[in-house]
């Protein structure tokens, strides 16, 4: 992990060296604006860390990190609202060629570097429910509180495609059952989890996550637990 992060921020120093050298050297202002993921995530936290090495690198050039997300930072990008943003493959070329989740395309994208590590796809539940599937959380005979994360990230996206692809579910349907439905963060799912005003949560993230492991007291679970679901993100 270290030895790609290093690789990573070389290219954007590289990148940082060329910018300083068409400016005649701190004589004029570079301001960049990078689109990460939420507040509080791995990608936010790392955006604003290189933006702070390029910044200690070359004075003139600074970088603004906002929040964004693994759906919502290729349309911020293509239509020229960042010129920076971190994204993931399969939803980098759904966005070059106006695939779902995108309705347009966004064809001007271009990517400088990658990768830090697999994504998986957590399912947490709390332990109370006794829910220890997939299966378990659509099929909750009570009503039940869910945090799919922020919509416009990648985590919401694959929480709805495999809540209606293979359960033939969507959000109005656990309202209609007196459930309800939170897009929040990171540290509000956590927080929500363990005061019991969630009964579920998912994100995408690497394994072990440090959004996991700040939920203690759950059960979790992949879509590879479960039979007959295999989901698969295409970036061909």
């Amino acid at each position: 992990m270290a030895k790609k992060l290093a690789s990573i921020i070389s290219i954007l120093l590289f990148g940082t060296v060329l910018f300083a050298g068409t400016s005649t050297q701190a004589a004029n202002k570079v301001q960049l604006t990078w689109t990460a993921g939420g507040t509080g995530g791995g990608w936010y936290v790392l955006a604003a860390g290189i933006a702070k090495i390029i910044k200690e690198k070359a004075p003139n050039i600074d970088i603004s990190v906002i929040p964004g997300g693994g759906t919502q930072n290729q349309p911020l990008v293509g239509s020229n609202k960042a010129e920076l943003g971190f994204g993931m493959p399969p939803f980098i070329m759904a966005a070059m060629k106006g695939t779902d989740p995108y309705k347009q395309k966004y064809s001007d994208l271009r990517t400088i570097g990658g990768q830090f590590s697999i994504n998986y796809v957590h399912f947490l539940a709390a332990e109370d429910t006794g829910v220890t599937t997939i299966r378990g959380i659509f099929e909750y005979p009570k009503p039940i509180r869910v945090s799919p994360m922020k919509k416009g990230s990648s985590g919401e996206f694959t929480f709805r495609k495999v809540m209606e692809d293979y359960f033939h579910m969507t959000y109005d349907d656990i309202k209609k059952k007196g459930g309800t439905v939170y897009f929040i963060g990171y540290g509000a799912m956590a927080t929500n989890l363990k005061d019991h005003r969630s009964s579920c949560r998912h994100h995408s993230g690497n394994d072990p996550g440090a959004q996991a492991a700040d939920s203690p007291g759950v059960g979790r679970s992949s879509p590879d637990d479960e039979e007959g679901i295999q989901l698969r993100l295409s970036h061909d």
